[in-house]
């Protein structure tokens, strides 16, 4: 896979031996020991593939493709993965005529009613959520590869080629927009009277939601003569706090009035490749949790940064969260469920996939959701991380899924928009 200079793709990881037994992944590096329970079982492919149970979990409502001049809404009665395999599922993604390894998701609005999601083709679209028919759809120039965010009656959304803008819900009218440095891959944050934008060159902007207006912004140099990992993390806004890690390593606590610095940390060490804390942060029992892609998980004091407690992980995820309970992929290809309750972390269970790379889980009430690379979207038993259903219509993906309900709309890496129902 090629790298550009200070970018390569989030899921480019370091190359992986194949493991030739489950009792060996238990046991493998970053803070799981020989005693881990392994949840799932191994994801393989061809001939000598793997069998799961499969518990019909999720099916098609319907697909849209999100490419131009493919903009036809495909209802699926009934169709879902039936087999107990993880080969390719009876409905099959649409023919997007390049590869793709998108990192964007939909939002949903605060009724439910509609699902916005941007499009690798330049598009920004408002579809109605219980058929898939297109509402409204901008086209922009670049790839609008973020996740867009709703405020009221307002959309907040950003493309690759640095535009960031504000549209209406009902139909996209342009609110305000700006062209800016930097690509926008994150996710617009809402906060009071802001919204901000976290762009791919590190710089933090703060503006006005009502007109648009520049409030600040804070910038950190990308890491000089290294490589950076593609993407970005997104802030948590906590009161008059906001919380944001950068691709120098450092994790900022910065003041929601002015973007001032009230303190910075920290989290890489001495030689390392990937310094990046490209993971969104959350404060989780009094605990400020963030991920580094070099170092692990960290558990932080929220008002000065210090370390709590440390889980080391190659190429962490942001987390998700439920109950005392985290749930973390890695680089390995692997999700690990970290129980917090005691205030530092203990291993329940790990799921390894034999290859691919898996985006952050998704909590969808008992089930834990991750997409794959390989295997498109894997559905894992919460509590056990036993694989319950794989839905593969053929191109992966790399982008999390987004619940909703007993709903989850997610877009495969064959940039086919997806409603699928949930059994509870």
């Amino acid at each position: 896979m090629p790298i550009a200079a200070h970018s390569i793709p989030a899921i480019y990881w370091l190359v992986l031996s194949s493991l030739g037994m489950l009792s060996h992944v238990a046991a493998c590096t970053s803070g799981i020991d020989s005693s881990t329970r392994m949840g799932g079982t191994w994801l393989r492919e061809a001939a000598g593939m793997q069998q799961t149970s499969n518990l019909g979990v999720v099916s098609v409502r319907w697909r849209v493709p999100l490419f131009e001049g493919r903009s036809n809404v495909v209802r699926e009665s009934s169709e879902s993965d039936s087999r107990a395999g993880l080969g390719k599922s009876g409905v099959i993604d649409s023919d997007f005529p390049i590869e793709t390894r998108r990192m964007g998701a939909p939002a949903m609005s605060r009724d439910g009613r509609r699902v916005f999601v941007g499009g690798l083709d330049g598009t920004l679209r408002c579809l109605d959520a219980e058929d898939g028919r297109t509402i409204w759809m901008k086209v922009s120039g670049g790839a609008f590869d973020s996740t867009p965010a709703i405020s009221n009656d307002l959309v907040a959304a950003g493309n690759s080629d640095g535009l960031i803008g504000a549209f209406r819900q009902t139909d996209g009218k342009t609110i305000w927009q700006h062209k800016v440095q930097g690509a926008f891959v994150g996710r617009p944050v809402f906060a009071s009277d802001r919204v901000f934008f976290m762009m791919g060159n590190d710089n933090l902007i703060a503006l006005d939601i009502a007109s648009g207006d520049w409030k600040w912004a804070y910038k950190r140099d990308l890491p000089v003569g290294r490589f950076k990992v593609a993407g970005t993390g997104n802030p948590l806004v906590e009161k008059d706090r906001i919380y944001i890690g950068f691709a120098d390593g450092s994790v900022a606590l910065l003041s929601f009035a002015d973007g001032n610095a009230i303190t910075i940390k920290n989290l890489s060490q001495s030689g390392d490749r990937f310094t990046d804390v490209d993971t969104e942060p959350l404060i989780h029992n009094g605990t400020l949790i963030v991920a580094s892609f070099s170092t692990g998980v960290f558990g932080l004091d929220p008002a000065t940064l210090d370390e709590r407690w440390r889980f080391p992980l190659v190429g962490a995820s942001s987390p998700a969260v439920s109950g005392s309970t985290l749930y973390v992929s890695d680089g390995e290809s692997r999700v690990v469920a970290l129980d917090v309750s005691s205030g530092k972390p203990h291993v329940l269970w790990v799921f390894k996939s034999e290859k691919g790379d898996l985006s952050r889980p998704v909590v969808a009430g008992r089930w834990l959701l991750v997409s794959s690379s390989v295997y498109s979207l894997i559905v894992l038993e919460r509590s056990s991380g036993r694989v319950a259903q794989v839905f593969n219509p053929g191109k992966g993906a790399t982008s999390p899924p987004t619940v909703e309900g007993n709903r989850i709309f997610w877009v495969s890496n064959g940039e086919t928009l997806y409603c699928l129902d949930i059994v509870p």
